[in-house]
């Protein structure tokens, strides 16, 4: 990403501004069409008035506005008229607007980092973004009041989406699961959001992160196939099963699941994950038992199982040749089963000491 803006091609001489009282000075100066980078943060509490600040700005390419927020909400902030549509880099923390200037329709951004802003829409409803090829990241991070995004169609080449803390968030338009270039999609600690549309054609993605959206009752259906996705997390969220997708994602190596106060089953058809290495559903009080297809993945390195509602550590985690970090606080008893030499004794042996030490003993470590 940092690529895309190469800030020492910019001229020095009139070309960049650093400091804020020059920002604003600059808007009534005569020679402001020069001007193609401004990188200024702001750490008084006094109101600011942007509303003129890029007017005839028509070569700025770079803007990176960082906005201390202290103790008040900003709330007499106003916001800029326009923004030039040359932009290739947006960034401003705090941004004092609801939308971004009915007029700004950018063909070649790259960056649009918004984060703790006060956007509801990001655009106009009746003004739609046209098609933005350009664009690759899209953070709204922390956007309290952010309740819709339009049509995703307008990034068809974005490539990181973050829309974390962004809390009134609670429906995300059905474009969103044809993102084929897009490899992390965060969105996490989005408190309202009770439903994701169903996942059809993100072929890139590697990160997928759910941790913290509590009333996500439903995991999205997968139509697709995920060959590349890597990570899986859905700590402390609502779901409640997570089934098998219709889509491949042979090639998970870890799912997180920890604290999933709902969570009741897992339907995943586990001998179809040959790449994972990690399963984590520590704190699942109502999960009682794990899927018997979880005894093919021989090639499983940390389980943790601990604080669930899992009363009997299963006998076919005695056979997991591989397992190197196990974790089962609060289990009272162990199945029997065949084991190995070689892992099986090690894996008695630390659950026999964590019934001596009065169950204080909650994981195996391979040494």
């Amino acid at each position: 990403m940092a690529r895309a803006i190469n800030l020492e091609e910019l001229p020095k001489e009139h070309g960049r501004i650093w400091q804020a009282e020059e920002l604003l000075k600059k808007t009534e100066a005569t020679e402001v069409t020069k001007i193609k980078g401004i990188q200024v943060r702001f750490e008084d509490e006094s109101p600011i008035d942007f509303s003129d600040a890029f007017t005839n700005m028509r070569d700025l390419r770079f803007l990176d506005i960082s906005i201390s927020q202290m103790s008040k909400d900003r709330a007499d902030d106003k916001e800029p008229k326009v923004l030039p549509d040359n932009l290739r880099w947006l960034s401003w923390s705090n941004y004092p607007g609801k939308h971004l200037p009915r007029d700004f329709q950018t063909k070649e951004l790259v960056v649009l980092c918004m984060t703790c802003s006060k956007i509801v829409r990001l655009c106009k409803e009746d003004k739609p973004f046209g098609v933005i090829p350009t664009l690759k990241m899209l953070d709204l991070s922390g956007s309290k009041d952010l309740i819709s995004i339009p049509s995703f169609a307008a990034f068809p080449n974005l490539e990181r989406l973050i829309l974390q803390n962004c809390h009134n968030l609670k429906l995300i338009d059905p474009s969103i699961g044809n993102l084929e270039r897009l490899v992390s999609l965060d969105m996490s600690c989005c408190s309202e959001l009770q439903a994701f549309p169903p996942i059809i054609r993100m072929t890139s993605l590697k990160f997928l992160i759910f941790s913290g959206c509590t009333k996500l009752r439903t995991f999205p259906e997968i139509q697709g196939n995920m060959d590349r996705l890597e990570h899986l997390s859905l700590q402390n969220s609502g779901i409640q099963n997570l089934p098998n997708p219709t889509g491949r994602i042979s090639s998970v190596v870890s799912i997180d699941l920890r604290d999933c106060k709902s969570l009741t089953s897992i339907s995943l058809e586990f001998h179809e994950l040959s790449s994972l290495r990690s399963l984590k559903v520590s704190g699942c009080s109502r999960l009682e038992e794990l899927p018997e297809s979880l005894s093919v993945l021989q090639f499983l390195e940390e389980l943790l199982i601990d604080d669930t509602g899992i009363r009997e550590l299963p006998a076919f985690i005695l056979n997991m040749r591989s397992l190197k970090t196990l974790s089962f606080r609060h289990i009272d008893k162990v199945g029997t089963s065949k084991m190995t030499k070689t892992n099986g004794k090690k894996l008695l042996l630390a659950y026999y000491q964590h019934l001596i030490n009065g169950g204080c003993y909650d994981s195996f470590h391979e040494g």
